[in-house]
């Protein structure tokens, strides 16, 4: 018996054995499961829907992993992050400053990128519209108005302008005469303006854009107030930008981790099917969030919405504005009304019995131009005179502007069309400026003129007899530029037919000290329209003290710097580049000049200057030259190292560009390996295939190239990775802080899981400190720049150093 069971017993044995090693095994290949939450401003099954591709594209970058996703409203993201049951959060910009303010966050990861209208974008904002024949031209005009918006949660929808609005005191509701929420879609807000209920809409981004593609609207009924807010953005837009949702890591997310998701975010195809059906652009490196934060604090919106206690200090400070106001206007008013009975007293005494019909043939004849009947030059210097002799003689401060106008292309339309017609033409702008000049709004002490300077040339005087504040002023310099500038964007009609003038303006408020002069403020002016004139037609510039001081030492670089690159004063200083045990790899060629009077300049002061003509090109060409004859002398030494030169779009878009580079490096006798171009972010998005088709026929021939400054300008990852790059310089402002603030850090973490995924080199630059290094040397194995290692030296003697 006893052995039977033995027998039994050991047959068994191998079964158990099995039923245990599968069981472990099986065990451990359960991948671990990281949570993934996603705002569901829709029913949950939609956008369960919508991002599960995404959740699975995650999973394949994590082989270990899982991602599991949970889309939730507002209410139940909060609770699962609060309980700790997630560890990614894809969420709204609002509800991201929410959560980051009681939670934990390691930071955003990327920021989502959408399309609107054709363009990939990573922000939006907010369009404060009313229509083109309205009296509402500016944020101030708002006050008092009806106005329609979709809802007050809404960010680009109402909150973004409500914020603008707050910068001009206005504050909505209070200083609005009635609010209409309309509800969803934006589409009613502008309806609700269209069918006159009411006077202005908030709606957000691209939805003008739409509702006319969609010919729903036509944008020529409406006017977009603050227009300018925003420049080079694709849409129509009032406020500032704000970022799209951020895709977030909670503290707990191992860094590896994170790196990896942020990698493959980072690198999502627009095109892939991941994309199409989240409907999305891809992903791009992590935003400023902080406009955000400043919006919900300035309106009080969650989670700044608690009351706070006030004290006497708070209170004086809220209201000490509107207290000094008041008085400003008390002391104004008393000061009109003194300088108003002075004017009239001084009127009474004066005699008309002096003034002869005769002297006012001679006057008008010497002080008006005979064509237009406008004051002529003369009396336009005369009454300036005139006005500095009082501030001169009386002791008087008063505010005057001097407003220059010129017209565009006048002489190609009086060669055209003849003299008579160019008559006519001067006739009608003189009876246009009158009218406009005429329906500025100005005090009622204020006086007014018109001049014509010369052939196209006209000017307008608008004198004050008191001093305005910085304010009034400003307002009025912003009402007198909004008219014109609206004037001569309007067809004029002569003889029958609809003429499109456009018009340089310039203008500068004076006295701007007691040795002020006429010629000083016409000199001032003319400053201002040569920078109208540069920036092209229809423009509008007010002088600032700096445009006098730049344009002159402007016009010294430009009269030197041809000069000094026949002369040699040029010179290029090398700035290593070596591993974190500081073996040299590289050197970067940097230009200096070394100015006869003012000693070694670096690039910032003469640079900007020549990128404005085509001395960059030139600049260009010799640090090229130079470059490759270093090189010679360091392989000469038997030294073994790369050397990069910065190369300028203007330089890189010349047409024989690429032979004229093989051609030096051939006469130089050098290997191309040896050389790496860098080249900027804005080079690539200009004229993208022109520039990808150099870059490869460059790279076949030998020469590498590196993205300089990269995560500062505006390219998408999409073109970089087409790109045939071997390296990407992270900027010093991202190197400065990456010790001592977590956003930098984080954005570092992000580019150098970039260059992992695209197996690229990395360059840090402005390397400074011992702790700059030990943090990104614990990241990754890179290269270095930076006075940590070596200033920037004259590049022949660095390298007899070596």
């Amino acid at each position: 018996m006893s052995k039977v069971y033995n027998h039994k017993m050991e047959n068994r044995h191998p079964l158990l054995q099995l039923f245990v090693f599968v069981s472990f095994f099986s065990l451990n290949l359960v991948a671990e499961t990281l949570r993934l939450g996603v705002l569901s401003p829709r029913p949950v099954e939609i956008t369960q829907e919508r991002w599960q591709p995404l959740a699975e594209y995650l999973s394949e970058a994590l082989p270990d992993h899982e991602i599991e996703l949970i889309a939730a409203n507002y209410l139940e993201l909060d609770q699962l992050v609060t309980q700790g049951e997630l560890d990614f959060v894809l969420t709204n910009p609002s509800h991201y400053i929410h959560i980051r303010y009681h939670q934990e966050l390691s930071g955003a990861l990327a920021t989502l990128m959408v399309e609107d209208q054709g363009h990939a974008l990573t922000g939006f904002g907010g369009v404060i519209f009313t229509l083109a024949t309205s009296d509402i031209h500016q944020l101030s005009d708002v006050s008092g108005k009806n106005l329609a918006a979709v809802a007050t949660d809404s960010l680009g929808g109402y909150q973004a302008q409500a914020y603008e609005l707050l910068q001009e005191n206005i504050k909505i509701p209070q200083d609005l005469n009635n609010l209409f929420l309309t509800g969803m879609p934006h589409d009613q807000a502008v309806q609700a303006v269209l069918d006159g209920r009411a006077d202005v809409g908030f709606v957000r981004t691209g939805i003008l854009e739409a509702m006319a593609a969609e010919n729903a609207i036509d944008l020529d009924q409406l006017r977009i107030i603050n227009s300018d807010r925003v420049q080079h953005f694709p849409l129509l837009i009032s406020t500032r930008l704000y970022p799209e949702w951020p895709f977030i890591a909670l503290a707990r997310v191992d860094s590896s981790i994170s790196r990896k998701i942020a990698g493959a975010l980072l690198l999502l195809s627009n095109t892939s099917p991941v994309a199409e059906a989240a409907q999305v652009q891809g992903f791009s490196i992590p935003a400023d969030y902080a406009p955000v934060e400043d919006l919900a604090r300035a309106l009080r919106l969650p989670p700044y919405d608690q009351e706070v206690q006030l004290s006497l200090a708070d209170i004086w400070e809220h209201w000490r504005n509107l207290a000094l106001t008041l008085l400003t206007v008390v002391a104004s008013v008393l000061l009109i009304g003194s300088l108003y009975l002075l004017y009239i007293n001084r009127r009474l005494a004066r005699s008309y019995t002096e003034i002869s019909a005769m002297a006012k043939r001679v006057n008008h004849l010497a002080y008006f131009d005979t064509l237009t009947g406008l004051s002529n030059r003369a009396f336009l210097h005369e009454q300036l005179d005139k006005i500095f002799q009082q501030n001169h003689s009386q002791m008087k401060h008063t505010s005057n502007l001097l407003v220059f106008i010129n017209l565009d292309r006048f002489k190609v339309l009086n060669l055209a069309r003849g003299n008579n017609f160019g008559d006519q033409l001067l006739k009608a702008v003189a009876e246009e400026l009158q009218q406009t000049t005429k329906a500025l709004v100005l005090p009622a002490t204020a006086s007014q003129q018109v001049a014509r300077l010369n052939a196209d040339e006209f000017a307008v005087l608008l004198a004050f007899d008191r001093k305005l504040s910085s304010h009034q002023e400003w307002k009025l310099g912003e009402q007198v530029a909004e008219r014109l500038k609206e004037r001569f964007s309007q067809p004029l009609e002569l003889e029958g037919e609809a003429l499109n003038l456009s018009a340089r303006m310039a203008s500068s408020y004076f006295p701007d000290s007691p040795q002020d002069s006429t010629e000083a403020v016409v000199r001032r002016v003319n400053t201002a329209l040569d920078m109208a004139r540069r920036q092209g037609g229809g423009c509008f510039v007010f002088f600032e003290t700096p445009m006098g001081e730049q344009a002159i030492e402007h016009f010294e670089i430009e009269k030197t710097l041809s000069q000094a690159i026949r002369n040699h004063e040029l010179c290029l200083h090398l700035q290593p580049q070596v591993t974190s045990e500081g073996q040299l790899k590289a050197a970067e060629a940097l230009v200096r000049w070394e100015h006869p009077q003012k000693g070694l300049l670096s690039p910032g002061l003469f640079i900007p200057v020549a990128e404005e003509s085509n001395l960059v090109v030139e600049i260009g060409c010799w640090v090229v030259t130079e470059a490759l004859r270093l090189i010679q002398v360091a392989r000469k030494r038997g030294l073994d190292f790369e050397m990069s030169i910065n190369i300028s779009a203007r330089h890189f878009h010349q047409k024989n560009f690429v032979d004229w580079l093989k051609d030096q490096v051939y006469a130089a006798e050098i290997n191309p390996k040896y050389l790496t171009l860098e080249i900027t972010e804005s080079l690539i998005i200009d004229n993208i295939d022109e520039v990808v088709e150099k870059m490869r026929e460059l790279r076949r021939f030998g020469l590498k190239f590196s993205i300089d400054d990269f995560g500062t300008g505006y390219s998408s990852l999409s073109y970089l990775k087409h790109l045939p790059i071997h390296e990407i310089k992270i900027d010093k402002s991202f190197v400065q802080d990456v010790s001592t603030d977590p956003d930098s850090a984080a954005l570092v973490e992000t580019i150098l899981a970039v260059a992992e995924k695209m197996q690229l080199q990395v360059v840090a630059e402005g390397v400074e400190t011992q702790e700059q290094l030990e943090f990104l040397a614990s990241k990754a194995k890179i290269l270095y720049q930076g006075y940590y290692f070596s200033k920037p030296q004259p590049g022949e003697a660095w390298i007899n150093n070596l």
